[in-house]
């Protein structure tokens, strides 16, 4: 099993031997999710995305080339995919930490970062965290720590693609700690709380030049890919929210849609 060298800031070792025992490893569902269902979800977001849309960074929309992130409710499309989820989880006892769309377009810019899903319950919420990482988040959190919560996953259904090729890179490593993780600009930071990471380059030159090529290589030195998911209309993606990856690299001009359920311990 990994190991760390230390805890994460407001994490027991209970804490984390309880998410090492239901850390589950990542999964495609292929040919899962109906095509009607999909048109639902994609008719869905056309009619409101004017009113809702924003960039993923925060803040106003910075035109057609941003990657830019579509708010849902439960109520609004819980029952086109509350089945989907409890079919993935496997029950129906599992807590919803928030629903997202996320258009991401390649224009040049960088577009993702590596991270994890650990926190989520920001600015949707009825009781929400400033932001989901730094000096906010933490000074929050300590005054109410009773919202601390145990992450558990995190599942992708792809939309829309317009992309040769459209992927989710997934590492074999965990952050087991309270915020998200933002990998380019935390790993300094953090390093002492990751599992599993390693010393030596373990990313090959082909796989960093098809998939990873948007990211700095020196910032995924000692870091390993469990897998490499390729996007398919139907499909679901999964993993535990506490495992670090990244969307996969795409040519200028490209895009694609997908929605993402973040769900945590009852």
């Amino acid at each position: 099993m990994w190991t760390v060298n230390e805890l994460p800031r407001m994490r027991s070792q209970e804490d984390i031997d309880f998410m090492r025992k239901n850390y589950k490893v990542p999964s495609k569902y292929t040919n899962f999710m109906d095509k009607s269902d999909i048109n639902q979800i994609v008719d869905f977001w056309q009619e409101n995305r004017a009113d809702r849309e924003i960039s993923a960074g925060g803040g106003a929309k910075h035109g057609k080339g941003k990657t830019l992130r579509f708010p849902w409710k439960w109520e609004e499309l819980g029952h086109i995919v509350g089945p989907y989820v409890n079919e993935i989880l496997k029950t129906k006892a599992w807590r919803l930490i928030a629903g997202r769309m996320y258009l991401v377009h390649n224009d040049g810019r960088k577009w993702d970062t590596v991270h994890t899903d650990n926190w989520n319950l920001v600015k949707t919420q009825p009781v929400a965290a400033p932001t989901n990482n730094g000096n906010k988040f933490w000074d929050w959190l300590e005054e109410n720590e009773q919202h601390k919560y145990y992450p558990w996953r995190t599942i992708v259904f792809p939309l829309q693609i317009k992309s040769k090729v459209t992927s989710t890179v997934l590492f074999d490593n965990v952050y087991f700690g309270n915020d998200c993780l933002n990998w380019n600009r935390d790993n300094e930071q953090t390093r002492n709380y990751i599992e599993n990471l390693q010393s030596e380059d373990l990313i090959s030159d082909e796989v960093y030049d098809k998939y990873l090529n948007h990211v700095d290589r020196d910032l995924i030195k000692g870091m390993e890919i469990f897998d490499i998911y390729d996007w398919q209309l139907g499909d679901a993606l999964t993993w535990d929210s506490t495992q670090l990856h990244v969307s996969g690299a795409m040519e200028f001009g490209e895009t694609k849609l997908g929605m993402t359920v973040w769900t945590a311990h009852p």
